[in-house]
This record gives C-alpha cells, sequence and structure tokens, in this order.
C-alpha cells in the first residue's frame, strides 16, 4: 500500500498482529510508534442492554494483554475479518480505543475522533446492524432480490409470427448477484446515529456493509455492487464551501444518546471546515459567524420540546431535527435575495451570548391569531410552511394579517413566558427576503421574549417574518443579548 496512506496513528488501536498471526487481538498505545495505516469502524452501538464490548478504567490493563475474539460481538470479529483480510494489522473501534468510563480521556479522544476517521486507510460500516452484535455479513433476502426478466417467443397460431406473450423470470444460481435493488446507506440503520455525520463525510474511503449487498463510497464517486446508483456519498471538499447548512440539518435528524454529542460529534468535522471559512470567523454553538443572521433563522420540524439549557438562538438548543428557513430549505428555489437588517457583534464563549444590533419591536399579543385552515390567507400559511402557526396583524384594525408567526413549543412561547412576570413579546428584525412567489416579500426576524434571570437580556421563543417593513424600518437600533 502507497506510504502516502500512512499518518500518526491514534492514541490507541486494536492490534491484529502480523497477516497469518493467530494471536488474539490487543488494545496497543501507540505513543512510540511510527506512522502507520489502520481500519475505522462505524457501527451502531443499539440500546444500552446491547451495548458493545467496552473498555473501561478497571479492564484497561486486560485489554492491553489480549482481547479474545470469543468475546467480541459480531459486527467486531467481522471487521478484524475484513482488516486481516486487507492486509492490514490495526483497527481502531470507539468502545474499545477510548476508556468509556473516563471523562477526561472521553473528551479528550472525542476531539481528535474526525482525524481517526479521516486518515484511515479505510473505514468499515456495520450499516445494516442495528447494534454490534448485527455483524457485518447480514443473510441476504433473496426472495426479495430482482431478477432479469425475460420474454418467451411463442408463435402466434393464426398470424404465424413470434410474438412474446408474457414474461418469465429465470432463476439464477444463487450466489450471482449483479441485479440487486437500489441501495441507499443514508436510508438504514447506521445513517440515524449521531456520530455517523462526520464518520461517512470526513472518511477518504468507506464500504457499506447492507444486507442487499456491499457499497463502496469515497470522496468522487459511489457505486453499489449491482452497478445501481447511489444517493448516499461523501462530500467532495469542493462542496464543503457551502454545505454546513445541509450538513447541520442532517445532523439534527440523527439519534444521540447523550444531547451533548450533538455538536461535540461535529468538532472533527468544524476543524476542517474552518480552511474555507474567513481567516478572522468564529464559530459558537454550531453556527458560524459569517453564516449570520442566515443560521439563526431555523425551526424545528416539531414543535413543542425543551430547551435543555442550551443557547436558545442556536439550531442545539433544539433535541429534535431542524430546518433553516432561507437558501438550506426546501423554499431555497423560491428566494431571490437575502438581504441582513441587523449586526452580528459576536457570541461570548464563556456565556454563549449573542449580541446584536437590531431592530426590535413589541408584537401585542392580542394581535396573534391561530391559523384557520378554512381561509383564504393559505399562501402566508403555506410560507410559515406549519399548521399550528399564527397570524400577525399589526394593527387592530387591519383586517388581512401582515405575517406570521410560528412558536417553538407550538403555542405563545408559554414555556418562556409563564417563568416571567413581564408576558410581552418583540419581534427582532433580522433581514429582508425576496421570493418569486406570494408573498414576494417579508422581513424575517425572531421571537423573543425577556430572559427571566438577566437584565437586557431575552430568550428565543420562535421565528417571525412580516410582509411590511415599513412597520419597524423607523424603529431605532439598539445592541441586545440573546441567551
Amino acid at each position: 500500500m502507497e506510504n502516502g496512506d500512512n499518518h500518526k496513528l491514534p492514541t490507541r488501536l486494536i492490534d491484529l498482529g502480523p497477516p497469518k498471526s493467530d494471536a488474539p487481538p490487543r488494545l496497543v498505545k501507540t505513543k512510540d510508534y511510527s506512522k502507520g495505516q489502520w481500519v475505522a469502524l462505524s457501527h451502531c452501538w443499539g440500546g444500552p442492554q446491547n451495548h458493545p464490548l467496552k473498555t473501561t478504567r478497571a479492564n484497561f490493563e486486560e485489554r492491553l494483554a489480549g482481547i479474545p475474539l470469543s468475546s467480541m460481538p459480531k459486527s467486531f470479529v467481522d471487521a478484524v475479518t475484513v482488516t486481516k483480510a486487507l492486509g492490514l494489522q490495526y483497527i481502531w473501534i470507539d468502545s474499545l480505543c477510548i476508556i468509556q468510563d473516563d471523562e477526561v480521556d472521553w473528551l479528550a479522544e472525542s476531539k481528535h475522533m474526525g482525524s481517526v476517521y479521516e486518515e484511515a486507510f479505510v473505514t468499515i460500516a456495520a450499516s445494516s446492524a442495528p447494534d454490534s452484535s448485527g455483524g457485518l455479513f447480514i443473510p441476504r433476502p433473496y426472495g426479495e432480490l430482482e431478477v432479469p426478466a425475460v420474454s418467451i417467443p411463442f408463435d402466434h397460431p393464426k398470424k404465424g409470427a413470434s410474438e412474446p406473450l408474457r414474461k418469465y423470470n429465470i432463476g439464477l444460481e444463487w450466489r450471482q448477484e449483479p441485479f440487486i435493488q437500489e441501495l441507499d446507506p443514508m436510508d438504514i440503520a447506521l445513517s440515524k446515529r449521531g456520530w455517523a455525520t462526520q464518520e461517512w463525510i470526513l472518511s477518504r474511503r468507506t464500504i457499506h456493509f447492507l444486507d442487499r449487498g456491499l457499497v463502496w463510497v469515497c470522496k468522487t464517486t459511489a457505486e453499489a455492487e449491482s452497478g445501481y446508483f447511489v444517493v448516499g456519498r461523501g462530500i467532495p471538499i469542493q462542496e464543503y464551501r457551502n454545505a454546513w447548512g445541509q450538513i447541520v440539518q442532517e445532523h439534527s435528524a440523527r439519534l444521540f444518546t447523550y444531547q451533548r454529542d450533538r455538536l461535540i460529534s461535529l468538532e472533527g468535522l468544524t476543524s476542517r471546515y474552518r480552511f474555507f471559512k474567513p481567516k478572522d470567523d468564529w464559530y459558537a454553538a454550531g453556527i458560524w459567524g459569517s453564516d449570520m443572521p442566515l443560521h439563526l433563522l431555523w425551526s424545528p420540524k416539531m414543535l413543542a420540546w425543551d430547551r435543555e439549557g442550551r443557547p436558545s438562538w442556536s439550531w442545539v438548543s433544539c433535541p429534535k431535527e431542524i430546518w433553516f428557513r432561507i437558501r438550506e430549505t426546501a423554499t431555497r428555489n423560491d428566494c431571490d435575495s437575502f438581504t441582513p437588517r441587523c449586526h452580528v457583534h459576536g457570541v461570548d464563549m464563556k456565556t454563549s451570548l449573542l449580541e446584536l444590533v437590531v431592530r426590535k419591536k413589541d408584537i401585542e399579543v392580542p394581535l396573534l391569531q391561530d391559523f384557520d385552515l378554512e381561509d383564504g390567507h393559505r399562501f402566508i400559511r403555506g410560507r410559515a410552511n406549519h399548521h399550528l402557526g399564527h397570524y400577525i396583524r399589526i394593527s387592530s384594525t387591519g383586517v388581512d394579517p401582515s405575517g406570521w408567526a410560528v412558536f417553538d413549543d407550538a403555542k405563545r412561547g408559554d414555556s418562556v413566558l409563564k417563568k416571567q412576570q413581564d408576558k410581552r413579546i418583540f419581534f427582532v428584525y433580522l433581514s429582508d427576503v425576496t421570493f418569486s412567489t406570494i408573498p414576494q416579500f417579508e422581513a424575517y426576524g425572531l421571537l423573543v421574549a425577556k430572559a427571566p434571570n438577566g437584565e437586557g437580556r431575552y430568550v428565543r421563543i420562535g421565528i417571525a417574518a412580516i410582509s411590511d417593513n415599513q412597520w419597524i424600518r423607523d424603529v431605532p437600533e439598539e445592541t441586545i443579548e440573546i441567551e
């Protein structure tokens, strides 16, 4: 194998011994090792009752002495088999190479996890296995796999000409599998795992082991053993620059055992992404400074959720799937222009307070009215893209609504407002957006309420858009902080 594939080894690896060695695998510390090659395993842990074999402080020395194959779950045993078949000696498996009950070790190693996958010779993905007991070589549903249909000609008794009357499926010897249905690694068990985001994007080469066949994915192509087109693939480096919104949206839909991992599992990818951002750019709570205010305009796919203490202005505060309202969404083709109408000072990295210079104005709660799905304002409801939204009437004398509002808790920010005496809701003006469809103009912004504990601070409670920016254009600018 080429020397260009030799890299500084991860802190620990599983040493499988020379190609024909019968010695059991063992955990090794690589501090004094020279550069080399390794395989990385991408796999699902499954529920707590199905968690894989782990390294802990109590068994660390035992792991250094040896890890019998008989003690390993099927996915690990199969990965060892594939690694040795490739002529490689080392494999990295997260549950074994990181001390799982050592918080300091786990945090330190998680920061380097992106490099482990990016510099691995190849990533083996147990893509169809819901947990480590599933293995790589899963029995294939041959009864469901398509085989070629061949038309058998019959002579028409009257016309005297050959005419295919029906199709017959011929049976092939079952190991010949060039007719497997389309394979898509983005729609299988492993794709739902949160850590798969950076593992799949950063890996230079990935072999997906699926129940319907193998799929090869690299930076330039994706091929199934059937020859069919494959949707899921790594993101080429040249596409990184404009891909952060897409990455975050897909990432937010994945599952995490611990919510803190939603950000930690992006750290390796974030460090690579810095090469494509301006030198003076900054990153906080999953959003790049250069992407604000665009990426402040996010919404949860499903409303009614608990914030769990994270900064309310970031998508990370939502423990469920999110989507960006502008450009990184299905409606991006309707967006003709996006013009910021605020100034982002930055984020305090210790407190996560976001400081903005904005125009802010009260929205009188009585002027917020629930959507009536029977009325004629379908264009406004369509832009809100949620049936639990509210019309905004900026005047008590107005007949038609002037915009829409969608609250993160599906109601009216009740989860925040009920904790404080000041029940006012404010619209924070962030940007002007023009569309090719009705309504053709909207002023987008956040809905905020005064923070329960903090003078002059606010908490995001939703998002809104108003079709007439004259309502807020003459309001003087002020500096606010959003928790």
